[in-house]
């Protein structure tokens, strides 16, 4: 993967950026540039040590339900559709789909 991957989302991106952000130790995470764009907009960077791969267990449990519950259904829908459909799922949906599943004894 390019660094890019990672730079341009927060480039373009329109809302709030948040004020920390944690990675894995991958190559594109910390190349310089994208150090720098964090620095740039005082975002903290957080990365897990070597050999310590558990703290990646939320972002794959999100990956896992967004294609699950999202991707794997709609693939046969246009780009600019799932654009939508994503927008909506990460707005709209997980945030709740969280608070709900935390409340399930």
């Amino acid at each position: 993967m390019k660094k890019e991957i990672v730079i341009h989302p927060l480039q373009i991106y329109k809302g709030e950026l948040p004020t920390v952000i944690h990675s894995n130790r991958g190559s594109r995470y910390r190349s310089l540039s994208y150090q720098e764009l964090l620095t740039d907009h005082h975002i903290t960077y957080s990365m897990s040590q070597p050999g310590t791969p558990v703290d990646n267990a939320v972002i794959e449990s999100f990956h896992r339900s967004i294609k699950r519950e999202l991707i794997e259904p709609n693939k046969h829908k246009s780009k600019i559709e799932m654009k939508v459909l994503i927008q909506d799922y990460l707005e709209n949906y997980y945030p709740y789909k969280i608070y709900d599943d935390s409340l399930t004894i």
